[in-house]
């Protein structure tokens, strides 16, 4: 024990004395207008683009996957967007949900829930029609 004590306090004694700390130059920090000192550089020049007005809308029916959506929308001249999408969800409600965009509101939504209606039933075709009951039809 008095040996690794011995040793301690050799490795203590022999260690190199710290060296002085060098403290940054914070003048350059302290300038009264620190902006003055940037480079001036020429002004942006904004674009301003004109508006296109617009319109699109597609529709998805897809009975073999169940896959029914639509979505239309319009930009008018004034730049104003105005449009709604809906979607048959599987339990059998549309969701649509009505957006808007005009002047500096953002975009502005609010959905609704209906009711899938049930399909009307289909015309009938004429290999579907019965001509024998028909008195005086001559096909």
């Amino acid at each position: 024990m008095k040996v690794s004590f011995t040793l301690l306090l050799a490795c203590v004694h022999a260690a190199p004395a710290p060296q002085s700390v060098i403290a940054p130059d914070l003048s350059l920090f302290a300038q009264a207008d620190p902006i003055q000192n940037l480079p001036q550089t020429a002004p942006i020049e904004t674009q301003v683009w004109p508006v296109l007005p617009y319109s699109y809308s597609y529709t998805v029916s897809d009975p073999d996957t169940g896959n029914y959506q639509n979505k239309a929308e319009i930009m008018n001249e004034l730049g104003e967007v105005f449009g709604s999408y809906s979607v048959l969800m599987p339990d059998n409600i549309i969701y649509t949900t009505f957006y808007n965009v005009t002047g500096n509101s953002g975009f502005v939504a609010r959905v609704e829930k209906s009711l899938a209606q049930p399909a009307p039933p289909a015309a009938p075709t004429p290999a579907s029609i019965p001509t024998a009951d028909l008195p005086g039809l001559i096909i």
